[in-house]
């Protein structure tokens, strides 16, 4: 959706490689995140608390298809560390984490 915007035509082919394998480290970080969003889901856990990680892992997956066509980089990564601070957040108020985790 934001491949008209894209300057990676511009670029340096080898900085477009460094930017894409950044966006790659980003994705493994978020592949992590998911697979540990997958494990909570797995046991019983409240609306409100499941819609909120929901919704933070798709900005930060959201931000991570914005940051491979290289548009306005700054911003993607904004949205993207913001989904995971959002799943931190959204973490501190389930109760059943802090319960599953041992606390």
């Amino acid at each position: 959706m934001t491949a008209p915007f894209s300057t990676a035509a511009g670029m340096d082919p080898d900085l477009v490689r460094l930017l894409r394998a950044m966006v790659g480290i980003k994705g493994l970080i978020a592949l992590a995140a998911a697979a540990l969003l997958y494990w909570r889901l797995g046991h019983p856990i409240a609306r409100p608390v499941a819609i909120g990680y929901g919704a933070m892992i798709c900005v930060s997956v959201a931000a991570l298809a914005w940051l491979w066509t290289l548009a306005s980089i700054p911003l993607g990564s904004l949205c993207f560390y913001g989904g995971l601070a959002g799943l931190i957040l959204v973490g501190r108020f389930d109760s059943g984490l802090s319960a599953r985790l041992g606390r």
